[in-house]
């Protein structure tokens, strides 16, 4: 997408090193990471940036994937395929312990927030 988009696409990456040991389902972030270029910042004939941050909250390990793009314009209702696909696995692999939201950023882009429990 860096090549397709070339300077309309920025990224950054905030991933805290004591973080890396904790486990994510394989290609979990992906289709969000898809989701926020596709709906929000290709429409967007300046583009803008996505932002991928891990924190822990708790017992919760704490994933956002942030764009800059169209926000509540974008025709996504936030129940597509592939949310909908991730939070049946979120579902199916930790029950009530993890969960997907995907909310508008008030005047710009959309947020994707993963909750997954903490590995000990």
């Amino acid at each position: 997408m860096s090549i397709r988009m070339g300077p309309r696409l920025a990224y950054t990456l905030d991933l805290p090193p004591e973080l890396a040991a904790q486990p994510v389902p394989t290609l979990l972030l992906q289709p969000l990471v898809e989701n926020s270029i596709q709906h929000g910042l290709e429409p967007k004939v300046e583009g803008g940036r996505i932002t991928v941050s891990a924190r822990r909250e708790g017992g919760a390990l704490v994933l956002e994937v942030v764009d800059t793009g169209v926000g509540e314009a974008a025709p996504s209702t936030g129940a597509g395929f592939g949310l909908a696909q991730i939070r049946d696995r979120l579902a199916t692999l930790h029950g009530d312990a993890a969960g997907l939201e995907v909310v508008p950023e008030p005047g710009r882009g959309m947020r994707a927030v993963v909750r997954l429990p903490v590995q000990a």
